[in-house]
């Protein structure tokens, strides 16, 4: 351990509040414990903090996936194939979520009592009085491609994306800008993966675009860290340091609207289906 770099949660609530967090709001964390310092309480009172400052009245919103792994798998096959043997995968839903961490929380936020994960590869969870407005509703609808639900609550809650010592590149809430972008095409992807229906398991074909691999053929691998570079030199969002880390807290909104705009602009000239 290096004495001087000794975070405490007080510390953390501190310059959390000093970057621009507030009560009542709701915040998508992405973090990275290892920037932040050697955290008193370790990765959970991380969480903690997050949470001791938005209060009772916001949520924290936190992406999480299948310890199963539904999404890598299950893209492996074919449509109406299954990716994983049907008595290993486990479907993905608010009470029977066999999830895996997402970052570097080690207290899944979906464990938490009154969570609700989403999706069936991977969810957006966890709140306080206002949890339920941000959960998606019902099981996907088969080989059809939908935006994510609980991100386009994030915008309709005015929310905020909040990053402590993560890359810029780890913005989630941008997939679903790549839904709300206006471009000739779009890559996509069918994996399968089991949902509760009415108390039972059901198998079922997903379509959605690509978030693994991008959604047209950038030539420079992954744009969001770009995209996102660009709207701070903009001028928007805020930075400072929490604990030791170079954190971010940007309005949610303006990154929506300004990601859409640079996404029609930079990724048309690559929004063609790939020839083979």
């Amino acid at each position: 351990m290096e004495s001087n770099r000794v975070v405490t949660r007080s510390r953390l609530v501190s310059d959390l509040r000093r970057l621009g967090l507030e009560t009542g709001q709701v915040v998508m964390l992405h973090e990275s414990v290892r920037a932040i310092g050697w955290v008193v309480g370790g990765p959970d009172a991380v969480l903690d903090a997050v949470l001791d400052v938005v209060g009772p009245t916001g949520t924290v919103m936190k992406l999480i996936g299948s310890e199963d792994g539904t999404y890598e798998n299950g893209r492996l096959a074919g449509p109406g194939e299954a990716g994983l043997p049907r008595g290993v995968s486990r479907f993905f839903g608010p009470d029977h979520a066999s999830v895996q961490r997402v970052g570097d929380l080690v207290r899944v936020p979906s464990h938490e009592a009154g969570s609700l994960p989403q999706q069936p590869s991977r969810g957006v969870v966890r709140g306080r009085r206002s949890r339920r407005r941000m959960a998606d509703g019902g099981a996907p609808a088969p080989a059809r491609i939908r935006p994510r639900f609980a991100l386009e609550r994030l915008l309709q809650a005015g929310g905020k994306v909040l990053l402590l010592g993560a890359l810029l590149d780890a913005v989630t809430m941008l997939h679903h800008t790549e839904y709300a972008a206006d471009l000739p095409y779009k890559r996509a992807v069918v994996y399968r993966a089991p949902v509760l229906a009415g108390g039972l398991r059901e198998w079922v074909d997903i379509e959605e675009l690509d978030s693994s691999d991008g959604i047209v053929k950038w030539p420079g691998g992954d744009y969001f860290g770009i995209l996102v570079r660009d709207f701070l030199e903009a001028g928007f969002g805020r930075r400072a340091k929490v604990g030791f880390a170079d954190s971010v807290l940007m309005d949610a909104n303006q990154l929506h609207r300004f990601g859409r705009a640079w996404m029609e602009r930079e990724l048309r000239p690559y929004s063609y289906p790939s020839e083979g």
